[in-house]
């Protein structure tokens, strides 16, 4: 199972939007602890 490492500093500073979201970037939304994220990609 490969597994990744930390996110790149500038993943971190890109604009993020949708329900339930605070404005601005992805770090935005992240707290002082550590946390799991999912990415889920819509093909519709």
């Amino acid at each position: 199972m490969k597994t990744s490492g930390p996110i790149d500093p500038a993943v971190l500073e890109q604009p993020v939007a949708g329900l339930n979201l605070r404005p601005g970037p992805l770090s935005a939304q992240l707290g002082p602890r550590p946390t799991l994220l999912s990415f889920l990609r819509h093909l519709g």
